[in-house]
């Protein structure tokens, strides 16, 4: 599900971005994957905060560490895959 309202934000944020750090260049994109989360914790995630927004920011750091100097000067952009459960049916028995 694609939030338009976010989408064009997050949009004008990047484009913001791209000019504050002129020269920079972005690496290919680290995806990760948070399994399954319930609503509140998406909602944080989206708001850049929780547990969930930790996760991420520990990758990333992994991530410049074992580039070492590769990663000097350049961009790491997160993919973040997130598993919503199931909502569960009830059945009602006659």
């Amino acid at each position: 599900m694609i939030d338009h309202e976010n989408s064009s934000a997050l949009a004008h944020n990047d484009t913001r971005h791209a000019d504050n750090q002129q020269g920079a260049e972005v690496l290919s994109p680290v995806i990760v994957s948070l399994g399954k989360k319930k609503r509140k914790a998406i909602k944080r995630l989206k708001r850049g905060k929780g547990r969930a927004m930790d996760d991420v920011l520990d990758v990333i750091e992994q991530v410049q560490m074992n580039l070492g100097e590769q990663a000097a000067g350049k961009i790491i952009l997160p993919v973040i895959v997130v598993y919503r459960q199931k909502e569960r049916r009830f059945r009602r028995f006659f």
